[in-house]
């Protein structure tokens, strides 16, 4: 195996997870047409706008200006800076959102229109720059107050290991960095939605003209300072915690949320594909066994210790399932891995998407979710029983917490 199928993002994915086939990770793939057309290229500027003032004020928590272009910045840099950074750590960076290993590949090009001009503008996370890529007066073919947010990619960050599913990691990411983008977005009255319609992933943006203040600003902001799951040099080894069945039901209406959410971003026929199981373990109010997630609620479906049965098939030893409370695993309809590519990248932003907001809540509860795909499919569907419901186990989250708020890496 050679090169990624045309097309083919399922096949692709799943090849990789039961093949393992060596010639497809031995050297970086060179990209093909639609990553070439994802791929991030800076390109000559008319104007460079410095950046340090908004940069600044973002980082104390002071509300941006009320202009759409500063609250649109202001947004992007509470979600994709990173606020934590553990030290001595090869994965050391934590935005508000997670990344395979840190890489944070994800890049910004802006395209706005007010009552006179029509903009395109580039993000300089480097330099701290707004670069403006074009000006032109707005004629009557524009829609005023208008913006979108086109999400490009570094796909050279990505190691040769993901050759065959860096497509579904970007837009397993986009998903991610959508859930917490849209919360920040809200407190700043804005309106996010996704959009996959072309041959660009792109955000588009609504002024609500007002804010939605669900939360704080700056209690997002210190809660995403602590969304990571902890040091992570020689293990995980979360520490003990006790599930309650209040923690449960806020959960489970949590992920009811995520998904009804899901529907208003994406395309709510992909998002109808998606369900969720868990494994519990054993607590003074809950069995172990296996669960699954039905309006509002989990329904035990088996008893057993499928904890351990997720620890021998889980693709990494030095991660320790001795405190786990609970593990989610995202299920998704077989069929649907018969759509085109485009479905598909927005299915796997649909799964990101979830899994953030579901991450989000458990941040919250000073516990942390940690998003995994690394076990073996065979077995995992076979615990499952998902081979009799025609589904498959696309995604994981482990829940647990940290050992110590001093592993949580924040630069001291």
């Amino acid at each position: 195996m050679t090169n990624c199928i045309d097309n083919a993002l399922a096949i692709n994915e799943f090849a990789f997870r039961y093949l393992f086939p060596e010639s497809a990770r031995k050297q970086q793939w060179p990209l093909d047409l639609w990553e070439q057309e994802q791929q991030v290229r800076f390109l000559p500027a008319i104007e460079q706008r410095d950046l340090s003032d908004l940069f600044k004020r973002c980082i104390t928590g002071s509300q941006p200006k009320s202009d759409l272009l500063q609250r649109v910045l202001a947004s992007l840099f509470h979600t994709h800076f990173p606020f934590t950074l553990t030290p001595k750590s090869p994965y050391g960076f934590h935005a508000a959102y997670p990344s395979p290993r840190s890489y944070y590949p994800l890049s910004f090009v802006i395209h706005l229109v007010d009552d006179q001009y029509s903009r395109t503008f580039q993000l300089d996370l480097v330099n701290w720059k707004l670069l403006v890529l074009e000006e032109r007066v707005v004629t009557q073919h524009d829609l005023n107050n208008t913006c979108h947010v086109v999400i490009k990619t570094d796909f050279t960050k990505y190691n040769e290991l993901y050759n065959l599913f860096r497509k579904s990691l970007y837009a397993l990411e986009i998903g991610h960095f959508i859930g917490s983008f849209s919360e920040i977005a809200a407190t700043h009255g804005l309106n996010v939605s996704f959009n996959n319609k072309s041959n660009e992933i792109s955000c588009e943006i609504t002024d609500t003209d007002q804010s939605v203040q669900l939360r704080p600003l700056s209690s997002l902001i210190s809660q995403f300072r602590f969304r990571n799951s902890g040091r992570f040099n020689y293990g995980l080894f979360p520490s003990q915690v006790h599930i309650s069945r209040e923690f449960v039901s806020n959960l489970s209406q949590v992920i009811s949320a995520a998904l009804l959410s899901a529907k208003t971003v994406f395309c709510p026929a992909l998002v109808d594909k998606i369900s969720l199981k868990a494994c519990f373990a054993k607590t003074s109010d809950y069995e172990a066994g296996l669960y699954e997630h039905h309006q509002n609620q989990f329904i035990k479906t088996q008893a057993g210790n499928y904890i351990a049965v997720c620890e021998d098939n889980f693709n990494y030893h030095n991660f320790s399932f001795k405190f786990i409370p609970i593990i989610l695993f995202i299920c998704v309809e077989k069929y649907a891995f018969n759509a085109n590519q485009s479905e598909l990248i927005a299915l796997n932003s649909a799964l990101g998407f979830i899994s953030q907001k579901i991450i989000n809540h458990l941040t919250g509860q000073n516990l942390f979710g940690r998003p995994f795909r690394s076990y073996d499919q065979f077995s995992i569907d076979h615990m499952l029983s998902n081979k009799e419901q025609n589904k498959t186990a696309y995604y994981g989250l482990l829940i647990g917490k940290n050992r110590g708020s001093e592993t949580l890496g924040v630069l001291r």
